[in-house]
């Protein structure tokens, strides 16, 4: 563990962390992030990295974002118009299919409870298992599961096939996939 490389960490999972925290406030996200690094490092520096290094990332941005967004609760309704305007889960680089555009899957993707979006973005741009995200939002693997396939049952409803000229050719991923 005293091998712990933080510039790759950083370069991996810094603007998924940034996403993740963007959940509770837009205005401070990046901040929060770059603050836990600051305090990985000083663990790092004291010969106390975490255990598991990427669940700890998303545990500490995750209560550093709620922590931020408690204090600027008259700043709610500014930040959660700047997350609506600036915060991208798809971009056209990624896209598979040109009949699908980003930023109707963006908007999709914010017509979902938190709570799906939060299990949603940590499993699929975050890379953790289940089982981390259960740890990470305090509830039980199977509300984690659930809540995931729900969310992307809605995003699937929504992609129907008949809204296409022609079917999708990349679907989202099966339970049985994603494990």
């Amino acid at each position: 563990m005293n091998n712990l490389d933080l510039t790759t960490l950083v370069q991996q999972h810094f603007k998924p962390l940034v996403l993740f925290a963007r959940q509770w406030d837009e205005t401070t996200a990046e901040d929060a992030v770059h603050d836990v690094f600051v305090r990985l490092a000083g663990l790092v520096r004291d010969n106390q990295p975490p255990r598991h290094v990427v669940s700890w990332l998303y545990r500490a941005v995750r209560n550093r974002a709620i922590d931020a967004f408690r204090k600027n609760r008259q700043k709610r309704k500014h930040a959660e118009i700047l997350s609506r305007q600036s915060t991208e889960w798809f971009t056209p680089q990624i896209q598979s299919d040109e009949k699908i555009d980003a930023q109707m899957l963006t908007t999709m993707m914010r017509q979902l409870p938190r709570k799906q979006r939060e299990i949603i973005t940590a499993h699929l741009w975050g890379e953790l298992t289940f089982r981390q995200i259960a740890a990470l939002v305090g509830r039980p693997d199977s509300s984690v599961r659930r809540d995931f396939y729900d969310g992307l049952k809605t995003l699937r409803e929504k992609l129907l096939p008949d809204n296409f000229e022609e079917p999708l050719t990349t679907p989202f991923l099966t339970p049985e996939e994603s494990f």
